[in-house]
């Protein structure tokens, strides 16, 4: 029975500006990761590589990638294996797209398809005895359903009939202009594999005797949480279900870390976490939330810029809020009633001292502002409280 390989999401030559200096480093690993992606389809000897979309980041990839993409699909013409290509939302099929120009055909056994059948299908039946149902994105997809108008044809062999798709799982939420698959339609299809792209999170959505899946990009684009990238080795059976093996094929793992710093003096706790999860081959997103108290005297910037080197890359968003100046907004018919709220750090000040004396005419002065509604007074003068207990605390404020 056929076999082959399925990815999609490459993503050659993504722009990764979130990466900043590593983002060259990281497209090379996006080309590493597409060249294992073909040493596995050499090494399982499969009939075809099948890739769902968006091979290509753009319309405009460079010429040096579009060459060494051509080289990879040359060494598995080569060797035999078919390779067919349905355009994505990225490298949709337009005229003067990748497509039109890129020649990826001269590589041998090389497809891509363009829609010239009947309701924009192509219906090829391969050597191996597979047959490929493929649907390419011309320009966007309006929300169309992806399988609308899927042309089976009674010539094909029981079992092998594959739908070849870039399009969107339909849970109530999508971009209109993405294709969208009814995961009602999947079971009622009566393919034995639908072969998808566009979700970069591998994911099964099989229904009944049809195994549909998304096998995710094989290298991370974002900084979405997601599991390793993927290719799935695809087994198609006489009478039953197709044999699926996912093969981790990426190098870099993404991953997302929410720290609430409510009830933490200060930054340590953080600072222990974060110790403990590097890696370098790890993209880490770093939220704090929570109310921040007077002790914490750093910023995401210098969390970020401390541990960024242990890390292929960190990110630190501050969704918090600082104590102080939350509490001269809480309810109360004086100020008696907010300053019990406030951080212990006041009430170890002694009593008529400079240092106490000082704290609470900043305290009175927020308490104003909030009550005037002047909000760059507030942050002014919480930022100044801040530093104040600290120091008078005896921390290092920054």
């Amino acid at each position: 029975m056929p076999s082959f390989v399925h990815i999609a999401d490459v993503h050659l030559d993504a722009r990764l500006r979130f990466l900043g200096e590593r983002g060259g480093q990281h497209r090379a690993n996006i080309r590493a990761a597409f060249t294992r992606c073909v040493d596995l389809a050499l090494e399982r000897r499969v009939d075809a590589l099948l890739i769902a979309g968006d091979l290509f980041d753009s319309q405009r990839p460079g010429r040096g990638t579009v060459d060494f993409t051509r080289q990879q699909l040359a060494r598995l013409s080569q060797a035999g294996i078919a390779v067919r290509i349905v355009p994505g939302t990225h490298d949709a099929l337009t005229p003067s797209g990748v497509y039109s120009w890129a020649d990826l055909e001269s590589a041998g056994d090389v497809r891509v398809y363009r829609g010239d059948g009947p309701g924009g299908w192509d219906v090829e039946h391969l050597a191996s005895g597979l047959t490929i149902y493929a649907r390419p994105t011309v320009e966007k997809g309006g929300g169309l359903p992806a399988l609308q108008g899927l042309p089976r044809d009674p010539a094909a062999r029981p079992g092998c009939e594959v739908a070849l798709v870039h399009a969107a799982l339909d849970l109530g939420s999508n971009d209109e202009e993405d294709y969208i698959i009814d995961p009602r339609e999947v079971e009622s299809s009566g393919l034995a594999y639908i072969a998808a792209g566009h979700w970069h999170t591998p994911r099964d959505f099989s229904r009944g005797q049809t195994v549909a899946r998304y096998p995710g990009s094989p290298e991370p684009v974002s900084l979405d949480p997601r599991r390793a990238g993927q290719a799935l080795v695809v087994t198609l059976t006489a009478g039953g279900r197709p044999q699926v093996e996912p093969v981790e094929v990426g190098r870099i793992r993404v991953d997302m870390y929410d720290f609430d710093v409510t009830g933490h003096e200060d930054e340590q706790p953080l600072e222990t976490e974060i110790a403990r999860m590097a890696d370098p081959d790890l993209m880490l997103r770093v939220r704090l939330r929570g109310s921040r108290g007077p002790g914490w005297t750093r910023t995401a910037e210098d969390l970020a810029a401390q541990f960024a080197p242990r890390f292929f890359h960190l990110s630190v968003e501050d969704n918090t809020t600082d104590e102080l100046a939350a509490a001269a907004d809480l309810p109360g018919p004086d100020a008696v009633s907010r300053r019990a709220h406030l951080p212990p750090e006041l009430a170890a000040l002694p009593p008529g001292t400079a240092a106490r004396r000082c704290i609470e005419r900043l305290q009175r002065r927020l308490e104003e502002a909030a009550a005037q509604g002047d909000e760059a007074e507030q942050r002014r003068v919480a930022e100044a409280l801040r530093l104040g207990l600290a120091l008078f605390a005896g921390r290092d404020p920054w």
